[in-house]
């Protein structure tokens, strides 16, 4: 049983709970950003394997934006610590790394 002293506002439990969903929600989003765009990469890799080199830099663009908005980073932030915090693989291995699996 739990006991609260003075409003349920103030208790330490009830700000704990708001900050959580607060922090979830956010979360939530970055989820469905992630899910939605990394699902779509890999989801066509045979397709990607012939791609030119320009296409490549604007799919990594695509990755390189998520991973900033996981991040919250700025745009004149380095990417590459992001994508190794996220064990992302830029576009070429991505797409190389799933055909070896598949095969």
């Amino acid at each position: 049983m739990l006991l609260c002293v003075g409003s349920p506002q103030e208790s330490v439990l009830y700000k704990q709970e708001a900050q959580l969903s607060q922090t979830d929600g956010a979360t939530l989003h970055v989820i469905e950003y992630f899910a939605l765009i990394v699902s779509k990469v890999d989801y066509c890799n045979s397709v990607l394997a012939g791609i030119t080199g320009q296409l490549q830099e604007r799919l990594q663009s695509v990755l390189n934006a998520v991973a900033r908005l996981v991040f919250s980073a700025k745009r004149s932030e380095r990417i590459t610590p992001l994508l190794r915090e996220l064990h992302w693989l830029r576009v070429p291995e991505r797409v190389t790394f799933r055909l070896c699996v598949l095969f």
